[in-house]
């Protein structure tokens, strides 16, 4: 364990130090630096809105999709759901990454659901993840090269492809089944990939580069490799330089113009998880302890307790 938690504090060490660099690298190109700046400050509210509400969208997302696996192993409400995880992003930026222990903790306490069971729905978001990124990888091939396929129409088609399978899965399959239950997180997570398309899409915008629909799906492609990243926690500082580096490879962007974008991303990240995980955080708080006191008033009710002394009679003569 002592381990694992400095390994935990590295990642946060090298995550916080990339960030750093990407900042110092996009402030070292000065024409770069001044051209964003003034396009950041002419955005217009609604490129902002939307950056800001892909943020939203992505917790709410997150948050729901989660639930639905995690509904296979206890009951645990929508909202309740949502404040766990706002809590457990905010945390997720400190340095042991408390967030995901914390949440395998709450739902033991509070719903009583094994930690195992918490761990086996994070593998299977992690891998619904993997298959979001793939099809945003594809629709993004399909959308820039697809001339020999009928036209960037059959890349938009597979867009539409991946959220129908979901509403299909949905009606097809009985409430309670295994499938149902992949199918209503799956429609989720394209949702909240969806998300990260339009956030870049804005992040670029705010620093004055016009992206099409495939490029910023390439960029929430890398975004969303970079979260599933162990060591660090949203994707500190990997995702700034992975969405960077995959841009520049692909000379879809510069490598700064990645960087400036990302860091403009990070900024709606934390614009949105500050204030609602700071809000949750009480909630959750509450509720775990009111779970602990009524664990611990039954115990001390079943405590076997300490019976007086027989009283000895006098013995008649």
């Amino acid at each position: 364990m002592r381990s694992r938690g400095r390994w935990r504090v590295a990642g946060f060490a090298v995550g916080a130090i990339l960030v750093v660099a990407a900042v110092v690298a996009v402030l070292s190109n000065r024409s770069l630096a001044t051209a964003a700046l003034d396009s950041a400050k002419g955005a217009s509210a609604g490129t902002i809105a939307l950056l800001v509400g892909g943020a939203i969208v992505n917790l709410v997302a997150s948050a729901a999709g989660l639930r639905a696996l995690m509904l296979r192993h206890g009951q645990v409400g929508a909202m309740e759901m949502q404040a766990v995880i706002a809590s457990a992003t905010l945390l997720n930026y400190a340095p042991l990454r408390p967030g995901l222990a914390s949440r395998a903790a709450y739902h033991h306490v509070v719903n009583g659901i094994p930690v195992m069971a918490t761990a086996l729905t994070v593998v299977q978001s992690m891998a619904l993840a993997l298959c979001g990124i793939a099809w945003l990888v594809a629709s993004a091939w399909l959308m820039r090269a697809g001339g020999g396929f009928g036209g960037p129409q059959v890349g938009f088609a597979f867009v539409a492809l991946a959220p129908a399978i979901g509403v299909a899965g949905i009606m097809a399959a009985p409430a309670g089944s295994w499938r149902r239950t992949i199918a209503v997180a799956w429609l989720w997570r394209c949702v909240d990939m969806s998300a990260w398309v339009v956030r870049y899409h804005a992040a670029f915008a705010i620093t004055g580069i016009s992206l099409s629909l495939a490029d910023s799906a390439v960029a929430a492609a890398g975004a969303g490799a970079a979260n599933l990243v162990p060591l660090v926690g949203n994707g500190l500082g990997v995702r700034e330089w992975l969405v960077g580096i995959m841009g520049s490879s692909m000379r879809l962007w510069t490598m700064d113009a990645g960087l400036a974008a990302d860091i403009v991303n990070r900024a709606g990240d934390l614009i949105v998880c500050v204030p609602l995980g700071l809000a949750a955080l009480p909630f959750v708080a509450a509720r775990l302890r009111h779970a602990t006191r009524a664990q611990r008033v039954p115990d001390a009710a079943h405590a076997p307790s300490e019976s007086p002394p027989p009283i000895e009679l006098p013995q008649q003569p």
